[in-house]
């Protein structure tokens, strides 16, 4: 993830999900924050893989990449 977004493993590893939430794409926040938070809870209707839907992250430069979770 860090090659992907451009932050540190260190930067990452402060982070909490507004953290997190800051980085991905306001288009696609809600879902994927959804998703992370059902995971983090252990949820049992959170799927473990979301190939079938991908999200944007904005890097740290700034760049819109596209994540397939």
């Amino acid at each position: 993830m860090s090659d992907l977004n451009g932050y540190s493993i260190e930067e990452m590893s402060t982070w909490d999900m507004r953290d997190l939430g800051g980085v991905i794409h306001p288009e696609d926040a809600a879902y994927a924050l959804e998703r992370a938070r059902k995971k983090q809870a252990r949820d049992p209707s959170a799927l473990a893989h979301y190939s079938y839907r991908s999200y944007r992250i904005i890097s740290k430069a700034g760049e819109t990449r596209w994540v397939e979770q």
